[in-house]
């Protein structure tokens, strides 16, 4: 039988995970490197739900992204898509409470 870890290994002409490298097991110096200096990327949802968190949530997100401003990326489309969703996600925030409030008194 084969040894498995022999088929990670490079050749000439590449190895397994020549263009796959994201499927590649990463050891735990590679990805405290990657928590370090990677580049961080937010998809809208994480902008849209400032307006849903508590405060302290709020609070304690807007800090970890400030801890990686200079490796914050957002992508064109993210920053669309709050705008273009912004005032919807906040006229249903009043309706969310609603239903909660109706939800607890049926019970």
């Amino acid at each position: 039988m084969r040894n498995p870890k022999l088929l990670g290994k490079e050749t000439d002409q590449g190895g397994l995970y020549t263009g796959f490298d994201s499927y590649r097991i990463h050891g735990k110096a590679e990805i405290e490197e990657a928590l370090r200096a990677g580049i961080v990327s937010v998809d809208t949802n994480v902008l849209s739900n400032l307006y849903r968190y508590n405060e302290a949530t709020v609070d304690d997100l807007l800090e970890v992204l400030g801890a990686v401003t200079n490796r914050l990326f957002l992508p064109h489309q993210v920053i669309r898509e709050f705008w273009r969703n912004r005032q919807s996600v906040i006229s249903g925030l009043g309706g969310t409470s609603k239903e909660a409030r109706n939800a607890l008194s049926k019970n």
